[in-house]
């Protein structure tokens, strides 16, 4: 591919300098950018959106100045629900705590949501050394794994790449036909994801939302690799859990702010509570 691999064990003036020197990562970077900064405008101008922003940071506001006694009783309501509660002191001990589920189950496939707790930490590396497949199915995340590079962006882990970039990689690693058209690209994930979903052991995922008071987790997503994710496999949990209040419903709605194309995500997944 023509845009050079992301290198995190590079100097970070190295990494500096390389990138701007890089015309197709400039390119790749201006086209999203431009598109994000203009759709985000759009959206935030159709609504109150100094609200949509204030009213999320007061509730998270609150969950950090209360965050021990939440967790606990998050903890005490998930257990209620049917869920196992595991606390972990850093991340070799969340990466031994998860192969250690992964073993007592047999697992040897794992799929996984969006979660930046587990990237954080390096779960994937760890379940690879326990001789298990990792698959992570959130459209962009699938893009850098098969490019063998970390997410360059919390909301857009793809944002380097070029569609010009994608297509190649695809038609190297999942023998696609030449094309830009981004649904036929679209169509051959989804066709390859399929067949994971409904071979994994194991399903692995961020959360969006916990709430304290009902033990509900939720899952937001554009894709419906949440539902899959937290439903097939045989086994499924999720990682740290960071937001909680009696009514989730205004963090809910600011969640497309920064992905501006959506007024409102087109999945909510609550599989503790539904």
């Amino acid at each position: 591919m023509p845009t050079s691999t992301i290198d995190l064990h590079l100097p970070y003036h190295d990494r500096v300098e390389n990138a701007l020197g890089n015309r197709h990562l400039k390119t790749a970077v201006e086209r999203a950018t431009t598109r994000m900064a203009g759709l985000r405008n759009t959206a935030m101008n159709a609504v109150d959106g100094e609200t949509l922003r204030s009213q999320p940071r007061q509730m998270k506001e609150h969950v950090l100045r209360h965050w021990p006694e939440l967790l606990e009783q998050l903890e005490t309501n998930l257990t209620a629900n049917g869920a196992h509660v595991y606390w972990a002191n850093g991340s070799d001990d969340v990466n031994r705590t998860v192969v250690q589920i992964a073993r007592k189950a047999n697992v040897q496939k794992v799929v996984k949501v969006k979660s930046m707790v587990s990237e954080e930490v390096h779960l994937n590396d760890a379940l690879l050394q326990a001789g298990m497949s990792v698959l992570e199915t959130d459209l962009g995340e699938f893009i850098i794994q098969l490019a063998g590079e970390p997410p360059s962006h919390i909301l857009a882990p793809v944002i380097h790449r070029r569609v010009e970039d994608i297509s190649e990689l695809f038609q190297r690693e999942l023998d696609m036909p030449p094309t830009l058209d981004p649904q036929v690209i679209c169509s051959v994930a989804r066709t390859r994801l399929r067949r994971d979903f409904l071979a994994a052991d194991m399903g692995i995922s961020g959360c969006n939302f916990a709430i304290a008071e009902t033990g509900t987790i939720c899952i937001v997503t554009n894709e419906g690799n949440g539902r899959m994710t937290s439903t097939m496999p045989r086994v499924c949990g999720g990682d740290g859990y960071r937001e909680s209040g009696p009514d989730h419903r205004r963090c809910f709605h600011a969640v497309p702010g920064p992905e501006p194309q959506r007024n409102w995500p087109t999945m909510q997944r609550l599989p503790i509570d539904d």
